[in-house]
């Protein structure tokens, strides 16, 4: 099976021109006008699984807060989040196809890549849950102790930091999942890399994030005065924004993972793409798994169709 690991961030390359970044912003936007319509839908099929979670969460929350329950345990009433790991997982690949301009059966693909991803993205909550509530533990008691020492300040700060850069590895977790085949301590190896590395572009996403939780409650605020806002917030949430998030992750934290990741390993070994194996002959000693469009396969998917694009797209033959 291939391996993947991360090349040398170092090394001088031909770097980004100016024009070749504001033509990246251009095609952000351009994207997104186009797939407008897909991304609604997107957004649409993930409220399928967010509201009843949601839902759940927030009654959990009402009735800690309703008995008094210590704060602290406030992590456990967020543990069904854990059910929209592989959600996700589909949602990301399918963000990911329209981040990549390439042909994507919304609903079919996003049951498939579920289906085929499932016990991974089911790990990799169960670990991110446990991780995000023990550093959300961590931060409350060193901030509550901030004023006895001057030590706690330091854990705090520490704490804050290490919260951050985790936040910023979900960026890569689900698009790893589902573009690379990783083990779990492989992925979570990758993503923490990925959140230093990468560290403006996580950046950007948080501030965009950041941007969209301050819209959203702005317009909560003037619904109390504006009753009509109210459907406009449900619409623009669930219509639209889980879609357009996982798009501009997508958008932006893809070239990463092909450009340190997937491309740098594949020109080392060429013998492993998909064009090598269609081209080998039968002597030929070739890998277990190749690359094909953004997908490890297995070998025997190219050499039994030579004309499939996907491993997980079946339709587009």
């Amino acid at each position: 099976m291939a391996k993947f690991k991360l090349y040398n961030f170092e090394k001088e390359g031909k770097g980004v021109r100016r024009g070749e970044q504001k033509n990246r912003v251009s095609l952000y936007f351009s994207i997104l006008w186009r797939k407008l319509w897909n991304i609604c839908k997107l957004s649409l099929i993930c409220s399928i699984f967010v509201i009843p979670v949601a839902i759940i969460i927030g009654s959990l929350v009402f009735m800690q807060n309703y008995y008094g329950i210590n704060p602290i345990f406030y992590p456990v009433c967020f543990a069904p989040i854990i059910i929209l790991g592989p959600v996700m997982t589909g949602a990301i690949r399918i963000a990911r196809d329209f981040a990549r301009e390439e042909p994507v059966f919304i609903w079919s693909d996003f049951i498939s890549t579920i289906k085929k991803n499932f016990k991974q993205s089911v790990i990799a909550s169960v670990i991110d849950y446990i991780i995000l509530s023990f550093l959300y533990i961590a931060v409350a008691f060193y901030f509550s102790a901030i004023a006895s020492s001057v030590f706690y300040v330091i854990l705090f700060g520490l704490a804050l930091m290490f919260t951050m850069l985790f936040l910023f590895m979900q960026y890569y977790i689900g698009l790893m999942i589902v573009s690379m085949d990783l083990n779990i301590k492989q992925l979570f190896k990758n993503a923490a890399i990925f959140s230093i590395v990468c560290l403006w572009k996580n950046f950007l996403i948080t501030l965009i994030l950041l941007a969209i939780v301050a819209i959203l409650y702005f317009i909560i605020i003037f619904s109390l005065a504006l009753p009509v806002l109210v459907p406009i917030w449900i619409i623009l949430t669930f219509g639209f924004l889980i879609g357009f998030v996982l798009y501009t992750i997508a958008f932006i934290a893809y070239p990463s993972i092909k450009r340190y990741a997937i491309d740098p390993y594949y020109e080392e070994h060429k013998e492993e793409t998909a064009e090598a194996v269609k081209n080998a002959s039968e002597e030929d000693e070739l890998p277990e798994y190749v690359y094909e469009n953004g997908k490890m396969v297995h070998r025997s998917v190219i050499e039994n169709n030579p004309e499939t694009i996907f491993d997980d797209d079946p339709k587009l033959k």
